[in-house]
This record gives structure tokens, C-alpha cells and sequence, in this order.
């Protein structure tokens, strides 16, 4: 009775498995929140808000994510309504430590950044605000989108 109970649980554990990375495709980590991207390129938007940052600090988003051969991850920014921020911010976007953009936040709007991944990879979005800035920049705001998607790969 044991035997058949103890193989009864390793197959319930096991089927629980496979349907866990069947249904996780792409399943990206960002400090407890969590972003899912789809094999069919079905982007995925994260609406920023950016305020109260001081001259020398910065803010980022780090995610890493899995993607079959072939891949290519799109990031690319839209403005939003609130950009009186944008001429001091500046954003950097990495993937796999490979910087493909940094400069200013008010020149990157509409260009897509993209890279070719595989297997595990990771990237980031960080926005910070130089030191030299002054009081110019206080209390201002820049609201935008960031829209992320991973398309192609070679299906098995």
C-alpha cells in the first residue's frame, strides 16, 4: 500500500512539473512582480511612472528570462502624458550585459532596441538622474510605456 502511494505521488509530482513549464513559457522575474511573454510575440507593455528621483540616484528593472534559439527581444519606449522629467532623465537598456542604449530619455521614444537571445538571458531598463542636475529638475514627472517582445526562435 505504501509502494503504490509513494509511486502515485512522484507521477502526481512529476505530471505537475511538466504542465508548470508547459504553461510558463518565457516566465520573467522582476523583484516579485512578474512579466509572462509569449512564444507568438504577443508584446507585453509596463506602463513607468518616474518621480521624486535626487540628482545621482537611479531606478531599474531586472529581469531574466528564457527563450529557444533564434530569438529576438524588442524593447522600445512610448510617451506617455506627463515627459517634463524626460530631458534629465537618462535611460540605459542592457541585454546580457550588452548595452544598447543609453542617453537621453526624451531621444529614445520610438526606436525599438533589439538583440538577439537564446536560452537563458538577461536585461534591464534603468532610468537615473545625473548628479549635476539641479533644482530644475525637482518635482518633476515622466510617465511612458515600455513595450517588450520576444519573437522568432526555431521550434523543436
Amino acid at each position: 500500500m505504501k509502494g503504490k502511494s509513494l509511486i502515485l505521488l512522484i507521477v502526481l509530482v512529476a505530471a505537475v512539473a511538466v504542465c508548470t513549464g508547459l504553461a510558463s513559457a518565457y516566465l520573467l522575474g522582476n523583484a516579485g512582480d512578474e512579466m509572462q511573454m509569449f512564444e507568438n510575440g504577443e508584446p507585453f507593455s509596463d506602463s513607468v511612472r518616474i518621480e521624486n528621483l535626487v540628482p545621482g540616484q537611479s531606478q531599474s528593472s531586472d529581469y531574466t528570462a528564457e527563450a529557444p534559439s533564434g530569438s529576438v527581444l524588442t524593447i522600445e519606449f512610448t510617451k506617455g502624458a506627463e515627459d517634463a522629467l524626460d530631458e534629465f532623465l537618462t535611460v540605459t537598456v542592457t541585454v546580457n550585459e550588452e548595452t544598447l542604449y543609453e542617453g537621453s530619455m526624451s531621444e529614445c521614444y520610438g526606436t525599438p532596441y533589439t538583440a538577439d537571445v537564446s536560452g537563458e538571458f538577461t536585461f534591464s531598463v534603468a532610468y537615473s538622474l545625473d548628479s549635476s542636475v539641479g533644482n530644475a529638475a525637482q518635482g518633476l514627472i515622466s510617465e511612458f510605456t515600455v513595450v517588450y517582445t520576444l519573437e522568432g526562435g526555431d521550434q523543436a
